[in-house]
């Protein structure tokens, strides 16, 4: 029997994640953002990370570095770096006839980031459903996949549950930083800096390596250095295109005309 505790967690952190994508884009409405550059960063979400890095992990990267844990990671983060900014720039391209701004950056950060956090939702909604199959019909479940579910579930905290969701925010926040990065690289003409968004990307994604290689489980610790490095990326992207944003917010506020008579 699974603890209503868990249900609790489960049906917590599917709330946060469904809620979090909404509530980054309002923080960031004022940089005119739209929907079809949101829709670019869902399908390149979907196409890189759903699709394309598994399938490399499975069947490149982990026959060849199985037996090196550390140059796995490292290869493991060079290659999600490569494909996540690289479709952020060539969604750029298609866009650019259309809509120009600071805002296509940041739709298409939200949508990336976004889709990861709706994503989780429906994971932690299908494991509510699938706890709830085990604690009302177990006597119909063959007993070992009965029994191989629920040590899975109670092996983990249930407030790790709620803690997952809670992550999706400094995901969305680096996602949106970095689409800015690689905006500022096409709309500016500086491909250095796309080069320079990857290679921050893999340093991005170092220091959770390294807490895995080294074996450390301190929750605390591991967020501290998700939620540093995440404002850390959105610190540098603001620096870059501050006169970007600020041009963009002053063109979407209403102008207010005083008269005279």
């Amino acid at each position: 029997m699974i603890p209503g505790e868990y249900f609790l967690m489960m049906m917590g952190g599917a709330l946060i994640a469904l809620v979090l994508p909404a509530a980054a884009a309002l923080c960031w409405r004022k940089y005119s953002l739209n929907v079809p550059a949101a829709f670019f960063g869902v399908l390149a979400y979907v196409a890189m990370v759903l699709l394309l890095e598994p399938l490399i992990r499975s069947k490149v990267l982990s026959p060849v570095f199985a037996q090196n844990l550390a140059i796995y990671i490292l290869a493991a983060a060079l290659c999600a770096a490569v494909l996540e900014e690289s479709s952020k720039f060539f969604s750029y391209l298609i866009l650019q006839q259309t809509f120009r701004g600071p805002g296509v950056g940041i739709s298409v950060g939200l949508g990336f980031g976004g889709c990861a956090s709706v994503v989780l939702c429906l994971q932690l909604i299908a494991q509510i459903r699938d706890c709830n199959t085990v604690n009302t019909a177990a006597a119909e479940l063959p007993p070992a996949e009965a029994e191989a579910f629920l040590q899975s579930i109670l092996q983990v905290e249930p407030i790790y549950f709620l803690l997952s969701s809670v992550d999706r925010l400094p995901e969305i926040i680096l996602q949106t930083a970095f689409a800015l990065i690689v905006w500022y690289a096409f709309a500016h003409g500086r491909p250095l800096w796309l080069a320079g968004a990857v290679l921050l990307r893999v340093a991005a994604e170092l220091p959770q390596g390294v807490m895995q290689i080294q074996g450390v489980n301190n929750l605390l610790l591991a967020e501290i250095v998700v939620f540093g490095t995440a404002f850390a990326a959105l610190a540098l992207a603001w620096s870059l295109c501050r006169p970007d944003l600020l041009k963009a917010q002053k063109e979407r506020s209403p102008k207010i005309k005083f008269e005279i008579e």
